[in-house]
């Protein structure tokens, strides 16, 4: 029996463009008469009817390649191999590499990232084949509810606050060291997820996970947060302060630890908990500076931009910068959120996802076009999408953050983009935002209105943005310095002659 690729999921919804590419092969297939075992090729076919529904055409394809050695590594290495859910993942790995290596193949190879050209370790697709195999055999059916130690999000009970352009799918406690803090803080987190977003629950998480790993480093004997206390929080301080190297700054994780800790107190009666940092333990925060893009560097972010990135991804960060949202605003608007004023005029509706509210913006010729031309792109590949910007491998779901950081970065990396100082471009698509309010400020633009179009309830933080460009505002007062400089000259010289 052969699966062809064009019988799976994967190609029947594939776009045309994308069954046209040349490396797409329909009528090739994987042969399940490769395996000996009936009840393996019976699994198998359950696995790759499975991946065919839920990867992408191109995936589905190199997965192929996979699937071929797989079959060898079962011959050459496990013959009497009769089920993949009988078999433990670290034999069938290590079989895997063994396999490579007799054929002269690597069992990983080091990869530079695209978006920030950094080094990253990726193993031989055959490897991650078998993982994901294993693991779709040895998934615990009850699993993504609060009981198991993966929560996933769509499967939990309660309304959890997140941002559809970025949230995380699961939360994942296995990286907790510690069993008894790890069903601890799932009973802390159970209530956090109610109360807070869901990308300050995973911060939380992160503090943790770090939080318990060195625990079983330096004090392994804690098995409880009830056991914390507050000179081993002092030791936690001074490794953050001086051995701690994952972040340049952890002041944003010792507050996450602590509302943690606060709630856990009061979850196990232990108000020893609630009183184990003090305001001195965070040191004093730096001011806070606001950076934009110069009008050379826009220019030439956005030249690379146009030429370089996909033109759907292309358009999503052109809207933000004219719109002068945040980006997950941009990435979230929906098709009924454009329409017309009462007096004719179109304007755009923007949910903003971080304060839960909504106002409404005039639109200019060139974005209505940009977002009219964006919704056809979409509706000609996907259909009516509820989202004008969507990701293509879940149209439901809009266009996900990690998409637009990846091409930035890639484009940034690849073309060698540099800001006014030299220095390679960070992928930093707020400083869109505050080049947008930085621009209003130039124009003299009231504060009240400027609040309004970036859609803030107050003007407070507009103080920052018109720092941003003090040699607009030194030549915007040049010709008064110098006329009030002239003045006190001649007072000088007036009060010097009177006192001769």
């Amino acid at each position: 029996m052969v699966i062809r690729i064009m019988d799976l999921e994967c190609y029947k919804n594939a776009t045309k463009e994308q069954k046209e590419n040349k490396l797409v092969r329909p009528e090739r297939g994987f042969d399940l008469e490769k395996l000996e075992s009936m009840e393996l090729r019976k699994e198998l076919e359950e696995y790759i009817m499975h991946r065919g529904s839920v990867i992408s055409l191109g995936s589905t394809r190199l997965e192929l390649d996979s699937y071929n050695q797989f079959c060898k590594v079962v011959k050459d290495m496990f013959p009497d191999m009769v089920s993949v859910k009988k078999m433990e993942i670290d034999e069938l790995e290590n079989g895997c590499r063994k396999w490579l290596m007799k054929k002269g193949h690597k069992c990983f190879r080091i990869k530079k990232r695209p978006e920030n050209g950094r080094d990253k370790t990726v193993v031989a697709p055959l490897i991650t084949y078998v993982r994901n195999l294993h693991g779709y055999f040895h998934r615990d059916e009850e699993s993504g509810g609060f009981d198991g130690d993966v929560w996933v999000i769509d499967k939990l009970d309660i309304p959890v606050d997140y941002n559809p352009a970025g949230h995380a799918k699961s939360i994942n406690f296995k990286r907790i060291c510690q069993p008894g803090i790890r069903e601890e803080v799932k009973k802390v987190m159970r209530l956090h997820l109610r109360e807070k977003t869901l990308g300050t629950v995973c911060a939380e998480m992160t503090a943790v996970k770090r939080f318990s790993k060195w625990l079983k480093s330096e004090n392994p004997e804690k098995v409880s947060l009830a056991m914390i206390d507050r000179t081993l929080i002092e030791d936690y301080l001074f490794h953050t302060n001086t051995e701690a190297t994952g972040r340049k700054d952890y002041s944003k994780d010792l507050y996450h630890l602590k509302g943690v800790l606060l709630t856990a107190g009061m979850v196990l009666e232990a108000p020893v908990l609630e009183s184990l940092f003090i305001s001195s333990d965070f040191g004093r925060r730096p001011e806070r500076i606001y950076r934009s893009y110069s009008d050379a560097e826009i220019t030439r972010l956005n030249n690379a931009i146009i030429s370089h990135a996909d033109e759907q991804t292309a358009r999503a960060l052109l809207v933000h910068q004219m719109l002068g949202t945040r980006i997950s605003e941009t990435l979230t608007i929906k098709r009924d959120a454009i329409g017309k004023s009462r007096r004719g005029a179109d304007v755009i509706s923007i949910y903003q996802i971080k304060t839960h509210k909504t106002f409404t913006k005039a639109l200019s010729k060139d974005i209505k076009a940009l977002l009219d031309r964006s919704i056809e792109y979409t509706t000609e590949r996907f259909g009516e999408t509820e989202y004008v910007f969507v990701n293509e491998s879940n149209p439901e779901k809009p266009m996900p953050y990690a998409r637009i950081k990846y091409v930035l970065g890639k484009i940034i990396t690849e073309n060698d983009l540099r800001d006014d100082h030299g220095d390679l471009f960070r992928v930093g698509t707020h400083l869109m935002r505050h080049t947008y309010a930085r621009k209003m400020t130039e124009l003299h633009i009231d504060d009240m209105t400027i609040a309004k179009l970036l859609g803030q309830t107050g003007t407070s933080s507009l103080k920052f943005y018109r720092k941003m460009n003090p040699q607009k505002m030194h030549d915007e007062t040049k010709d008064v310095l110098d006329q009030v400089g002239s003045e006190i000259e001649d007072m000088i010289g007036v009060w010097s002659g009177r006192k001769r």
